[in-house]
């Protein structure tokens, strides 16, 4: 298809975050090297005297330095950099190519997510890989969402993740945290030193304290990433990992600054879900009427464009599973349960084997393409379906494992499936997949 966009910018954050941790080692490493040769001839270590001289002329020019470096990481991950003339575009199977101006074209092995953010002025953000940032802005939502379907970023093909913020913050986490680290570990020190403690041990302990300090508060100030696919949400915060499976979302709530879901049950990470399902769906056994599950809620700060996109994302993939389908009988027989993995495969080869004679239980292969495209299934089953048409030889197996696996946000599931498309299927394989 071709369409024409307003305007085509790029920003580049990987770039950015690079720049940034080299402002600021060369704003500090100088000054933290020179204090540590400094503190190592105070317990008369005399070879240090030199070196820490000539870290000393270097703290200046390390200042001036990360400065120049702080501006052209901000430069990076904020400002939008591109053409700001309407350029005709196409977009096909292949990737993105610009027709005018340049002829540029962005390969779709590059492009590892893409969503459409609605408003006055919508546009469609690709990521790429090496964190590069592509902003096709457009005419209309709906050139947005066949732009979307060309290049196969669908709800129903691909899942998108996004992330909440830049590299920035953690910068200046990093600008902030260094110093105050060092000044934390060097009063320890003294301290130590003071009590006649003191060694060899102390230039290194006083690095490396330093600087396990400073990454703890710089993971501490990681952007959120959040991933909408098929089967879930999952939000990824700098300590923590929260997975929200479509069937227990009840509600999303746009705010001004964040989006608000509200889900029942839930897991901290993906993977867990599936027992508490199973025992929710049991019920008590004493008799007793089960309780509602209660509401929880996951407040997701993002900026007012993120909060629209991600919610049309969401309301679209809950429109598509909202069409009523009728799951075929007998699938539970792809899941291997209390099986050895030796009878299970022999299992899954009969149940599609063809045949004149079918017994009740077996399936078709169309029952295991269902499964497997169903983001409602477990996973346990999804995983049998895919390694049944991979042991049956059917010819649009792997395409079809693919295009499941690029539509799940549950990385294990995502992960699992990749290997079962391409991996063989020795019994290794299959004992480490349904593990």
């Amino acid at each position: 298809m071709q369409l024409t966009a307003e305007r085509i910018g790029q920003r580049h954050q990987g770039l950015g975050r690079a720049l940034g941790i080299l402002s600021l080692l060369s704003a500090t490493l100088p000054m933290l090297l020179s204090f540590c040769f400094q503190l190592a001839r105070f317990f008369d270590d005399d070879p240090f005297h030199h070196l820490s001289e000539a870290c000393l002329r270097l703290i200046a020019p390390g200042i001036l330095a990360a400065f120049v470096l702080v501006v052209l990481s901000v430069s990076a991950t904020s400002i939008l950099r591109g053409s700001q003339r309407p350029a005709r575009i196409a977009v096909g199977p292949d990737g993105l190519r610009v027709l005018d101006g340049g002829r540029r074209h962005i390969p779709r092995a590059e492009i590892q997510t893409a969503i459409l953010v609605p408003g006055h002025r919508p546009r469609v953000e690709l990521r790429l890989r090496g964190e590069r940032f592509v902003h096709v802005n457009l005419q209309r939502e709906d050139d947005g969402v066949r732009l979307l379907a060309a290049l196969g970023f669908g709800p129903s093909l691909r899942r998108v993740a996004v992330t909440l913020g830049t590299p920035n913050r953690q910068l200046a986490a990093g600008c902030i945290g260094l110093p105050l680290s060092f000044l934390g570990c060097s009063l320890l020190v003294m301290t130590l030193a003071s009590a006649g403690h003191g060694g060899s041990w102390v230039p290194a302990g006083l690095v490396l304290g330093t600087l396990l300090a400073t990454l703890l508060l710089h993971r501490a100030a990681r952007p959120t990433r959040v991933t909408v696919g098929s089967d879930g949400i999952l939000a990824e915060r700098p300590f923590t990992r929260r997975w929200i499976p479509h069937a227990h979302l009840t509600r999303v709530q746009r705010c001004d600054d964040r989006l608000r879901l509200f889900y029942t049950g839930g897991a901290a990470v993906p993977g867990a879900r599936e027992s508490a399902e199973q025992s929710a769906s049991h019920g008590p056994q004493d008799g007793t009427e089960p309780r509602k599950p209660a509401t929880r809620t996951l407040d997701l700060p993002m900026s007012a464009d993120l909060v629209d996109a991600l919610a049309r994302r969401i309301s679209e993939v809950q429109a598509m599973r909202a069409v009523p389908s009728d799951t075929p009988r007998g699938t539970e027989a792809l899941e291997r349960g209390d099986r050895d993995v030796t009878a299970w495969r022999d299992d899954l080869r009969r149940l599609l084997a063809p045949g004149t004679y079918r017994a009740a239980a077996s399936l078709t292969p169309e029952d295991a393409l269902f499964i497997l495209d169903d983001a409602s299934s477990p996973s346990a089953r999804r995983i049998g379906a895919a390694l049944a048409l991979r042991i049956a030889d059917h010819p649009d197996a792997r395409e079809h494992i693919r295009v499941a696996a690029d539509t799940t946000a549950d990385d294990t599931l995502r992960v699992a499936l990749e290997e079962a498309a391409e991996a063989d299927l020795d019994l290794p394989t299959l004992a480490r997949l349904t593990r």
